[in-house]
């Protein structure tokens, strides 16, 4: 009898061992919700080296990569994500409002000494109520593209889209559809406060030339452009992160900004109301965003890998003279002027109202997109 009860008594022991190391590393696992391209491997397995360096324990950075902003609520809602890199419009949009339905915890800044070093122009996209609950990765714009064989001297208007000589032979998104009204609303001289207010944009003239920029594009490039998707054209649209590779081919791409300023985004890392009684998590998802603030990763990863702009103003001393000018580090005035950042949509009229604008402006029209070979 006392031979038995001692097999159970360990046997049971063998579970408890067993299971008890694989719920510590559950426990330790850390969900990001990004993007493609904000979290290669060799940084995150560096990072986690970094952390069991400093803390003696082994955390897994989880990656989950995102194809649409729409994508990100349910995740951060049920929990699934504890870290999330919304776009400046998105964090407080009328959605979903992550900030006022405290989905979205503040951070500690003491935990991301790295924060210091962003650009100031950002705060009003990172603090609500006094409270940092954002950390910007990367910025850049929906920015007009040119092919320098058939330009030599830069574009230097969003109307040249709808100039009748270049019919067929550009290229714009089918993606983030809201950014085509807002490049057709400053074509127009709208003010940079109205591109997304229904009721202004909603006459005869905004709506037919909204519709000359669908029915005249050569093709239209999903959620990410690539190189291919510019292939034998003169111009297009494109976030940027497609130019390097267009210029290790025979036609040399460049992105300018009109006089008219381009609608911008800012990415940003923020963490998600999963982690708000797991403090050791936090205080790690704080690490890993000071660790992208950091200049190797904002160099290597944000500048080189990605050519989208840093958005920290402490790297300027390790980058080229012609990347510093690229990305306007020596012009402190230049965001402001020329890069309109995407507004935050709280009126469900106004949501709509842009579906609706894109939807009749599509209307019939093939989105079709260049193959590539």
């Amino acid at each position: 009898m006392k031979k038995t009860k001692y097999l159970v008594l360990s046997f049971l022991m063998g579970i408890v061992l067993f299971f008890v190391p694989s719920c510590a590393q559950a426990d330790n696992i850390l969900n990001l919700l990004t993007w493609d391209g904000y979290a290669p491997d060799k940084y995150v397995a560096e990072f986690e080296a970094f952390i069991e360096q400093k803390y003696d324990k082994k955390v897994k950075i989880n990656r989950t990569y995102l194809q649409d902003t729409t994508e990100i609520f349910v995740p951060v809602r049920t929990g699934k994500a504890d870290i999330f890199v919304p776009t400046q419009h998105i964090l407080n949009d009328g959605r979903w409002k992550f900030v006022d339905n405290n989905l979205a915890l503040p951070l500690n800044l003491e935990n991301i000494p790295n924060y210091k070093y962003v650009l100031k122009s950002f705060e009003p996209y990172t603090t609500f109520n006094g409270k940092v609950y954002a950390a910007p990765i990367a910025h850049g714009a929906y920015g007009l593209v040119y092919n320098t064989k058939y330009f030599p001297t830069p574009p230097k208007t969003w109307n040249i889209l709808w100039d009748e000589q270049y019919k067929g032979k550009y290229t714009i998104t089918k993606g983030t559809t809201e950014v085509n009204i807002y490049i057709t609303a400053l074509a127009l001289g709208y003010d940079v406060h109205d591109m997304s207010n229904f009721a202004k944009l909603n006459n005869e003239t905004f709506h037919a030339k909204l519709r000359t920029l669908v029915e005249n594009a050569h093709s239209f490039w999903p959620g990410i452009d690539s190189p291919h998707h510019f292939k034998g054209l003169y111009l297009g649209t494109s976030w940027g992160w497609s130019l390097s590779g267009l210029n290790q081919k025979e036609d040399k791409w460049k992105m300018v900004d009109p006089q008219e300023g381009s609608p911008a985004w800012i990415d940003s890392h923020a963490i998600a109301h999963s982690l708000k009684n797991k403090p050791f998590l936090k205080k790690v998802a704080e690490e890993w965003i000071n660790y992208t603030l950091g200049k190797k990763y904002q160099i290597e990863v944000v500048v080189n890998y990605l050519t989208s702009a840093p958005v920290t103003r402490n790297i300027v001393d390790g980058l080229p003279q012609e990347k510093i000018k690229e990305f306007h580090l020596d012009d402190p005035d230049y965001l402001a002027k020329y890069h309109h950042f995407y507004p935050t949509i709280k009126e469900k009229r106004d949501r709509n109202g842009l579906k609706v604008l894109w939807k009749n402006a599509s209307k019939d029209v093939a989105l079709t997109e260049s193959k590539q070979e």
